[in-house]
């Protein structure tokens, strides 16, 4: 099993707190790992914090894959994850669902408005470690409840759908063409 982050790797992204959640589930799933991948100014910071926390061996870090490396990463990992707490829209959540892989992200209101308030994963405190490790946790063990959050994840991905959203925004701009007087 793997819990996977994509992120840049800045501190209001919060990856310090996925990495200290991560070391709370180690402790109880010997199989779990760890993959971030990123890049930015905290990543020497992790690296040290991975280090004092004797987790190396179980944590990865991957930098500027082609997208296609990126969706392979996506695919293979158990649960996505990310701790942000400030964000604009969360993207790789709807790529992680459209996986069908279960998400603990953030409980914040993008988030909550993205994910439809938390189908197809779970919403954490945010900055609240014990919260996020449990969550993940609970995803890990009990394999009714991860089969039914990768199936609303899968579903929650319809709802962002390409050809849909962009119909739906060409409706939007001819409708405010058509009620401007020129």
């Amino acid at each position: 099993p793997r819990i996977l982050t994509i992120a840049r790797l800045v501190k209001y992204k919060r990856i310090k707190d996925l990495v200290l959640a991560a070391a709370l589930v180690f402790k109880k799933n010997h199989k779990v790992s760890l993959m971030i991948i990123g890049r930015g100014p905290e990543e020497e910071n992790l690296k040290e914090l991975i280090d004092n926390l004797k987790i190396q061996k179980r944590v990865i870090f991957k930098r500027d894959l082609p997208r296609k490396n990126l969706i392979e990463q996506i695919k293979s990992a158990t649960i996505f994850s990310l701790p942000s707490e400030p964000e604009g829209f969360g993207i790789s959540i709807i790529e992680a669902a459209a996986a069908q892989i279960p998400y603990v992200v953030s409980d914040i209101e993008v988030f909550r408005e993205v994910t439809k308030n938390g189908r197809g994963g779970f919403l954490f405190e945010t900055g609240n470690i014990s919260d996020l490790a449990n969550k993940i946790q609970k995803l890990l063990s009990d394999k009714k409840l991860y089969q039914k959050k990768s199936k609303e994840a899968k579903n929650l991905s319809r709802l962002y759908d390409w050809q849909k959203i962009s119909s739906q925004t060409e409706q939007v701009y001819k409708s405010v063409i058509s009620t401007m007087n020129y």
